[in-house]
C-alpha cells in the first residue's frame, strides 16, 4: 500500500502517542527507537490489511448489488430459510433494533449475541 504524506503523518502521530502512553517517549534511547520502529511497522501492516479487507468487501458488495439487480431475491425468502431461533433475531435486525435492544428482548447476554470466531467476516 502506498502512503500519502498525510497518512504517513497520521501513522507517525499515532505511534508517538503510543510511545508516550508506554513510557517510551525518550527516543534518545536505542531500545525506544527500535520499539517505535516496530510499532510503525505493525501499524502500517494493520492499516494495509484493513484497506485490503475493505476493498475486498466493497468489491463483494458491488458484485452482490449487480446480482441483486438481476435476481432480486426478497428478504423474506432469506429469513424463511433460517432456523426459528435465528429468524427472530434476523427480523429484529431488519426492523432496525439495536444490539442492546435485541439482547433485552431475547433475554440473552451481550456475549450471546457476539459471533463465534468461525463466523466473523474478514
Amino acid at each position: 500500500m502506498t502512503f500519502y504524506c498525510d497518512e504517513a503523518e497520521d501513522l507517525l502521530q499515532t505511534a508517538l502517542l503510543a510511545a508516550l502512553e508506554a513510557n517510551r517517549g525518550d527516543i534518545t534511547h536505542e531500545a525506544n527507537r527500535r520499539w517505535l520502529v516496530g510499532v510503525l511497522r505493525k501499524q502500517s501492516l494493520f492499516v494495509a490489511r484493513t484497506a485490503a479487507r475493505r476493498k475486498k468487501r466493497e468489491a463483494a458488495v458491488t458484485c452482490v448489488g449487480q446480482s441483486r439487480a438481476e435476481n432480486a431475491p426478497s428478504t423474506s425468502d432469506f429469513v424463511n430459510t433460517l432456523p426459528p431461533k435465528l429468524k427472530t433475531t434476523a427480523l429484529l435486525i431488519l426492523t432496525g433494533h439495536l444490539k442492546l435492544e435485541i439482547a433485552f428482548l431475547l433475554r440473552v447476554s451481550d456475549c450471546g449475541l457476539r459471533p463465534s470466531p468461525a463466523h466473523r467476516p474478514d
